[in-house]
């Protein structure tokens, strides 16, 4: 069953705008939404649509102290975070329309109990004792963060760093997952969030009709879920299923999820520690160095198909012996995880030589008060498309909307942000065209830029300055992933926060839409 895409896009002289939600899917069960659970019984089972994005379970509960019997059924939302982008490439436009509950899951974006964080705030939030413990975890990880960074601010002073003790981020650990099980089972009253708990059909079921497609793509949804809800798996599994569900996606055609996973010529994109980062590598790196990445790919890629055929045989086994059937397998891969830790090492501290040797980029031949003015403008061309991205989804279409907005809808919104913002866009127009004409000026009197036209001068100070926003965007994620000496607790915890400073909006990447 297929929800709503929201696609509108308004073009202005001096920029593209884009805001959009991809298709989402549901199909936890064989019921319609608006049909009866699996309690009501009578009906022979629906065929089941194809599952790319399935975010929706079924909370159905029975009462036996009940007069009528009764079982209630409603639809459960999960939302389940958006990909993690390689380092310091390009974000997508964030929305301007946020869903409120996004406030709320803001700060949790990389840990694995946010799926079930985000049923129980979508069902009316938390009891007290579920808050109690989020808060204290929270503040907790707020305190080891801020050790951490006071830590790697006194290394790179010269001074003696004291970062968080191995016990406290261990605790912070345990807490975590504590939280994701806490989140998703139940209590009296109160339903189960857990994803698995209404599915009944299973992967590898005999007799299925389903296409190789979609029997790729019920993969793909109970491996993302396994990641939140599945019992027996460690943490470092849970983080590499982030990967296999990222790989699956875009072997499916996921436009978004293929674009963050893309690589960019000449450049290699893998993925590295801590799980879920990705590295876009040089192509003309040493052959050593070259030959330690393929050796650190090629086991990472052995662990995630281990991991993988075991969810997939044992998904048709109980909960108790899949559950004991995945200790085991995560107390036998957790050396290698180990292993892996050490080789990252070594590659991170390989790419800091190799890093040191190269020539620092060309610096920018524009005097420092010409420089200042383009900054200026660039910066106040990105506030004016933000706000053209607001104007386009707020008079569009709502951001739940099941269908685009019309062409008079886009039409409407683009005339009603001209009408708005014309003194803004004729000063904006007006600073692009004394740019032009001071560049030109300073390169005809100037060596160095006698050989470059207007166009190129401004391209190249543009994409160095964009290089040094998405630097700067990015240097939480640049340090957890590649600043050699750091051990594997405290990557996890600087990558998480780095991660949730991206803003991401998962809410919105991934919200499924009933109809």
């Amino acid at each position: 069953m297929s929800a709503a895409v929201t696609r509108f896009a308004a073009r202005l002289a001096f920029a593209a705008l884009l805001a959009q939600s991809p298709a989402l899917l549901r199909a936890q069960t064989d019921a319609s939404i608006a049909g009866q659970g699996a309690a009501a019984g009578g009906g022979a089972p629906q065929s089941r649509p194809v599952p790319r994005d399935p975010n929706f379970m079924r909370d159905a509960q029975h009462f036996p102290g009940l007069a009528n019997q009764s079982a209630l059924t409603e639809l459960m939302p999960v939302y389940f975070p958006a990909t993690v982008p390689a380092l310091e490439t390009e974000l997508p436009s964030a929305p301007a329309v946020r869903d409120p509950l996004w406030s709320e899951l803001a700060g949790e974006t990389n840990e694995l109990f946010f799926a079930p964080l985000s049923t129980r705030l979508a069902k009316g939030g938390l009891d007290r004792r579920q808050r109690e413990r989020l808060e204290l975890y929270r503040r907790k990880r707020t305190a080891a963060l801020a050790e951490l960074r006071q830590s790697l601010a006194a290394a790179e002073s010269g001074a003696t760093p004291t970062a968080p003790a191995d016990a406290t981020l261990a605790e912070l650990a345990a807490t975590a997952d504590a939280l994701r099980h806490d989140l998703y089972r139940g209590g009296f009253l109160v339903a189960d969030a857990d994803w698995n708990q209404h599915r009944n059909w299973r992967l590898g079921d005999p007799g299925s009709k389903r296409t190789a497609q979609e029997l790729l793509a019920d993969e793909l949804a109970v491996l993302r879920a396994a990641t939140f809800y599945q019992e027996g798996l460690s943490t470092s599994q849970r983080q590499l299923l982030r990967e296999i569900v990222i790989e699956i996606a875009a072997s499916l055609g996921d436009t978004d999820t293929a674009l963050a996973a893309s690589d960019f010529a000449p450049d290699e994109t893998i993925f590295f520690l801590p799980h879920g980062s990705r590295l876009r590598v040089p192509a003309d790196i040493p052959a050593a160095l070259a030959a330690q990445l393929d050796a650190f790919t090629a086991e990472k890629r052995a662990l995630k198909r281990e991991l993988r055929d075991a969810l997939f045989a044992l998904d048709r086994e109980s909960d108790s012996k899949r559950e004991r059937a995945l200790r085991e397998l995560a107390a036998q891969q957790e050396p290698r995880f180990r292993a892996l830790e050490t080789s990252a090492e070594a590659i991170r501290r390989e790419l800091a030589r190799v890093t040191a040797a190269r020539p620092a980029a060309p610096r920018s031949n524009l005097p420092p008060e010409l420089e200042q003015r383009i900054e200026a403008y660039l910066r106040n061309k990105a506030s004016l498309q933000r706000v053209a991205r607001q104007q386009a989804q707020s008079d569009g279409a709502p951001a739940n909307a099941k269908k685009p907005p019309s062409a008079e809808a886009a039409r409407a919104a683009l005339a009603a942000f001209e009408a708005e913002n014309r003194n803004r866009i004729a000063a904006l127009a007006a600073e692009a065209r004394a740019l032009r004409e001071e560049v030109a000026r300073v390169s005809a009197n100037s060596p160095a830029g006698a050989t470059k036209s207007v166009d190129t001068l401004l391209a190249d100070f543009a994409a160095a300055f964009k290089q040094q926003q998405l630097q700067a965007l990015y240097q939480d994620y640049r340090t957890a992933v590649l600043q050699p000496g750091l051990r594997p607790a405290q990557r996890d915890l600087l990558f998480n926060a780095a991660v949730a400073a991206l803003d991401l909006t998962g809410l919105k990447d991934w919200q499924a839409v009933p109809e």
